[in-house]
């Protein structure tokens, strides 16, 4: 049922109540003595009134477990204190994404403490693909390296490990992605996600299971009297980074990283951290947005169309006149990023146009179209359409399609993949619900088309293709107070499984608009009660949404986004910045 009344917005959104357990929310105004708007923004994070204050307040002690509840992690520090005790170079294989390069960041800094040298081995996306490598390996023996440690990758990667521990080299992987059957039979398994591991962090991003990790080796390390004179808690900025950028729920454990890296960030001890942050064009903000929409873009720009160390490389550099010009480096190489992207994008959106709009799936191909891009852009068809989006590029030298989906709440595009995978119909496939990764020969194409269509047509929700906007709660303008705004930022770091809260205000009238800047509209909004609000549109002028601003003059609007504190108004004040609108049904 439509929220509000609301099927189709000025964006063409059907609006849709976030759902909150109302069973829930009178515990929460009973027992933690909220009201009844802040029980329900609660609520609807499934937070209870026992879990309330650790929400809130998020302690790592309290949330940390003992390293050695990881299955594996015996068989790995064994491992790791016979390689520092015969003084050996650590080989470091990484994954080219910002876990993967936060991940050896932390790794670095702790062997650096204990006086260790390593070789840092990221594989190139486009030449190597994902994981280890037999090619990794060969560069570690060509170097006489015996102990590697695989950082976000591994758990998967039956064939290399095993030609790898064969040649004498010893395996000691830290991961987190889930494992479809036996793990590899190496050294030593660090993953949350393996059957009969009790550390209850499967939610963890790598970074914060190596994190956990380096907390056990640190304790191992004083037992036996080996000097580390590095402060942990001084590379939590490099775990924000990670966990806020790798998408993980943001609830317990998670939760804590972001928040007590974000205060440790300001004054980071990374050179390469500095030197991102730097050259940014605006002051930044510390908040969540900082690492998943600023710092996060740039390093994963590296991955996607440059070197793909460079991510890594600039977050364990020493030097800073280093770290500053790879810093400017990934800066270039994200608006280059940006432009592919646009270029790929409007293509895809042309393509669109000969498929039938009946079509429950957007699947687009052209070979030239940059495979570190697709993904991306797969990620905007969906949003625009409300669909489950494939976009399929090509490689120079490849005849295979290879690209990135992005889904709905309804359709687990991963489980899809993989069925088709056990069909016959993909070279290669996996993913999760919301995201998967494919590679196919063109003449698999159509029936890897209709394969999807049988399969949403089966998916239990019957309506994948409406497009939806979830809301927080409804309020008129007398309730969008500056306390509530406060509250709201409170509920930060936003993202994977504690979604920004959005706010309808209902029964509006237009005063006054006007358009500042490029094209952002300027609004003060009216109840007719003597309550104003003030109110931003990003992007705005032009649009429907002016359209529908427009007739909010004469007739009533109910208008949604992000109540914020109103940074720019004297004393305290909140602003809504406008993410739609609609006309009300009464006037």
């Amino acid at each position: 049922m439509a929220f509000l009344g609301v099927e189709r917005s000025a964006k063409e959104f059907t609006w849709v109540e976030r759902p909150a357990d109302p069973n829930l929310i009178q515990r929460l105004r009973a027992e933690s003595a909220v009201d009844e708007l802040r029980a329900q923004l609660l609520a609807s994070r499934g937070i209870t009134p026992e879990a309330l204050d650790a929400f809130m307040r998020p302690r790592l002690r309290d949330l940390l477990p003992d390293p050695s509840d990881l299955k594996g992690f015996h068989e790995f520090e064994s491992a790791f204190f016979s390689a520092h005790q015969a003084g050996e170079r650590i080989g470091i294989l990484a994954d080219y994404d910002v876990d993967g390069a936060t991940s050896a960041a932390v790794l670095v800094a702790f062997l650096r403490a204990l006086r260790l040298s390593f070789e840092l081995y990221v594989p190139d996306r486009l030449n190597e693909g994902y994981g280890p490598s037999d090619e990794a390996f060969d560069h570690f023996t060509r170097l006489g390296i015996t102990t590697v440690i695989t950082l976000d990758c591994g758990s998967m990667a039956h064939g290399p490990l095993h030609r790898a521990e064969s040649k004498g080299i010893r395996v000691l992987v830290i991961d987190h992605h889930l494992i479809d059957g036996a793990p590899p039979s190496v050294t030593a398994h660090i993953n949350p996600n393996q059957s009969g591991c009790i550390s209850g962090i499967g939610t963890c991003a790598a970074v914060g299971v190596c994190f956990t990790v380096i907390i056990g080796l640190r304790r191992s390390a004083r037992q036996r009297d080996i000097a580390c004179e590095l402060d942990l808690m001084l590379l939590l900025d490099l775990v924000a980074l990670g966990t806020v950028c790798d998408v993980v729920p943001l609830k317990g454990l998670n939760r804590a990283f972001v928040l007590q890296g974000l205060k440790v960030w300001p004054q980071s001890i990374n050179p390469g951290l500095r030197a991102l942050t730097d050259v940014l064009p605006k002051k930044p903000v510390f908040d969540g947005s900082l690492a998943g929409f600023q710092i996060g873009p740039r390093l994963n720009a590296a991955g996607r169309i440059g070197p793909s160390d460079m991510a890594a490389r600039i977050l364990t550099r020493k030097d800073e006149k280093e770290a500053k010009r790879l810093a400017q480096e990934l800066d270039r190489l994200n608006q280059q990023r940006r432009d592919i992207e646009s270029q790929v994008l409007s293509e895809a959106r042309l393509a669109l146009r000969d498929q039938s709009q009946d079509s429950p799936i957007n699947l687009v191909v052209n070979p030239s179209w940059h495979p570190g891009v697709v993904g991306i852009v797969a990620g905007r068809l969906k949003d625009s359409t409300g669909k489950p989006s494939i976009v399929l590029g090509g490689q120079a030298g490849e005849e295979a399609l290879s690209g990135s989906g992005r889904s709905v709440p309804g359709f687990d595009l991963g489980a899809a993949v993989l069925s088709l995978r056990g069909q016959g119909l993909l070279l290669s496939g996996g993913g999760h619900a919301m995201a998967a990764g494919l590679k196919l020969m063109p003449n698999q194409l159509e029936a890897v088309r209709e394969g999807l269509a049988r399969l949403i047509a089966r998916s239990p929700s019957s309506e994948l293709s409406v497009k939806k906007r979830p809301i927080d709660i409804a309020i008129r303008p007398s309730a969008a107070t500056f306390q509530l705004a406060q509250f709201l930022t409170s509920l930060q770091p936003f993202g994977s499984e504690n979604p920004e809260p959005k706010v309808a205000i209902t029964d509006l009238r237009v005063e006054f608009m006007t358009t500042v800047g490029k094209n952002h509209l300027k609004l003060r909004l009216s109840d007719g009660a003597g309550y104003k609000l003030s109110a931003i549109a990003f992007r705005a002028a032009g649009t429907s949404m002016e359209m529908c601003f427009r007739q909010g003059r004469d007739q009533l609007i109910h208008v949604v986004g992000t109540l914020a504190v109103d940074d720019w108004a004297s004393g305290e004040a909140s602003q809504l910045l406008v993410e739609d609108v609609a006309l009300s049904g009464t006037n």
